[in-house]
């Protein structure tokens, strides 16, 4: 069967690169990275792998690339329709104001509060969706590969870029650590239902995700496996382009890339 994992994946010479995360780890960015090399895109998000470890698949479902991202992908950097651009400029413009005024009358009235809690949700709308088709037109094969490299994206508050040699066991146990979490909507319900009726029971529930731990521990088993540390924010792309091809020749790979 096949597992699905929160993850981008790419084919770069000839080699097939799993990169995953907890969510907004940087596996889009890493996955932009790869690209703009000139890799074969693979999936993004979601990506489903073989408990085998010789088939991850991805899903033809639109790749989202926030605005900040634009420059660090100037082969891709996506069309933005008249609508679009007035409501980005729109956005950051009330994000200039909001920041300018700082007088401590304006900042406790009703309207700056607001725009405390309106402001963040505005910009996570900051991004342009489009099919990998669009977006990166012949590097798209047919959404299927051999992983043969693991690769664990995680943001830190160091302005440094470690990249490391990971064991593949311990990646396993946290993606499916990072399922939970994705899945934690849904699993509140199940919880609330077996509250209600306490004798009930799913057992796909109940087993999916030792099965999950089983089958990632399976697949990745004998397979390089690495760590990136990257800077969080809106550099990560550009920090995540200049470290995850070290991953390609652990002869070559620095202890930090800087």
């Amino acid at each position: 069967g096949y597992v699905p994992i929160h993850a981008s994946a790419v084919v770069y010479e000839d080699t097939g690169l799993l990169m995953a995360g907890w969510p907004k780890g940087g596996k889009t960015g890493a996955l932009l990275a790869f690209m703009n090399h000139g890799a074969q895109f693979v999936g993004d998000e979601w990506i489903l792998v073989s408990s085998d470890g010789e088939s991850m698949l991805g899903l033809p479902i639109p790749v989202s690339i926030s605005e900040w991202q634009f420059k660090y992908i100037p082969r891709f950097a996506p069309k933005i329709k008249l609508g679009q651009r007035l409501y980005f400029n729109g956005v950051r413009s009330i994000d200039h104001l909001h920041k300018a005024f700082q007088h401590p009358r304006i900042k406790h009235s009703f309207a700056f509060k607001l725009l405390d809690k309106a402001i963040p949700a505005l910009k996570k709308q900051l991004k342009v969706s489009k099919s990998p088709g669009d977006l990166f037109k012949s590097q798209v094969g047919n959404y299927q590969a051999v992983p043969k490299k693991i690769i664990l994206l995680l943001g830190h508050s160091q302005p440094e870029i470690k990249v490391e040699p990971s064991d593949p066991a311990d990646i396993a146990l946290r993606l499916v650590q990072a399922n939970k979490f994705e899945l934690g909507g849904f699993l509140d319900y199940y919880t609330a239902y077996k509250f209600s009726f306490p004798r009930s029971r799913n057992d796909f529930l109940e087993n999916a995700f030792n099965l999950q731990s089983w089958s990632l521990h399976q697949a990745f088993e004998g397979k390089e496996a690495y760590t990136v540390h990257h800077p969080m924010g809106k550099h990560s792309s550009h920090y995540l382009q200049r470290s995850v091809l070290c991953v390609l020749d652990p002869t070559k790979m620095p202890a930090q890339v800087h």
